[in-house]
């Protein structure tokens, strides 16, 4: 049973470093998960993130959600900073709050996951996955639950069909 899950968890490895991995596709937004604790092993976030990453979608790092909401930020600025010195007035009330409601989009999917996980004499099962996709302002107690089918409560089958789940639903921009 080892064996099998190793041998897959690499096959999905090399299966990611095949598809680009970086890089935003033309309709859809990089994702970022966000693990609530438990947090899960290393081993199940990068699952995850293979299984995100096999559907097209980008699955950032903290480092490159830094870098991608630091350069959202900075061209909402200067947007502000240049339309002061064209119009030589401030915004009046509809701009400022069409801007700040542009200005306050992230560019990227924010996806919280909360797992809950038990094992078993043979392995690790899946009881049950809080999620939510977040915008800024959400109200965070609006969980959505996966529960997995019986027979694909092992934990990597869990994932894949949460994965599957998450994307489904439509609410990833």
């Amino acid at each position: 049973m080892i064996r099998v899950v190793f041998f897959t968890s690499v096959v999905f490895c090399l299966m990611a470093f095949i598809v680009k991995p970086y890089g935003r596709t033309a309709n859809n937004r990089p994702v970022i998960i966000f693990y609530q604790p438990p947090v899960p092993a290393d081993s199940l976030q990068d699952f995850l993130r293979i299984c995100f990453t096999m559907k097209k979608w980008v699955v950032l790092d903290t480092t490159e959600r830094k870098a991608l909401l630091s350069e959202h930020f900075q061209k909402y600025l200067k947007e502000q900073t240049d339309f002061l010195k064209e119009n030589n007035r401030l915004m009046n009330e509809a701009e400022k709050e069409e801007w700040t409601k542009r200005f306050m989009q992230h560019p990227y999917n924010h996806l919280n996951v909360r797992v809950f996980s038990r094992t078993t004499k043979t392995n690790v099962v899946t009881d049950s996955i809080k999620w939510q996709v977040r915008i800024p302002r959400m109200d965070t107690s609006q969980y959505k639950l996966f529960i997995p089918a019986e027979e694909r409560k092992e934990i990597y089958a869990s994932l894949k069909d949460f994965a599957d789940t998450v994307l489904v639903s439509g609410l990833l921009r």
